[in-house]
């Protein structure tokens, strides 16, 4: 579904394992529908985000061990989609950071 510009929605969900020490942050923007040739626009944008944003946080903030950028279709909507998975930082400071 299309979210209405500038509402937002959150899941979160617990590890089954007290001992697990990794959470994963996923920010997810929609651009719009499936429309036309957005997507190749749409994947080369991710393409052009991807290496600024994994030197960004994984190299330079060593914020996790899984961190990339990517274009993403859910239900119909396009969007772009940064994920991160992490031991050293809560997701909420990960959203933060990916927001920056």
């Amino acid at each position: 579904r299309v979210l209405p510009a500038g509402e937002r929605t959150l899941q979160q969900f617990v590890a089954a394992s007290q001992a697990e020490v990794n959470s994963a942050t996923e920010v997810y923007f929609q651009v719009g529908g499936d429309e036309a040739d957005d997507w190749v626009l749409l994947t080369l944008l991710s393409q052009l985000m991807s290496k600024a944003f994994y030197s960004e946080l994984r190299t330079k903030q060593q914020l996790g061990y899984i961190v990339q950028c990517s274009a993403n279709e859910i239900d119909g909507v396009r969007g772009l989609s940064f994920l991160v998975q992490s031991k050293v930082a809560a997701p909420e400071a990960v959203e933060e950071r990916i927001e920056a």
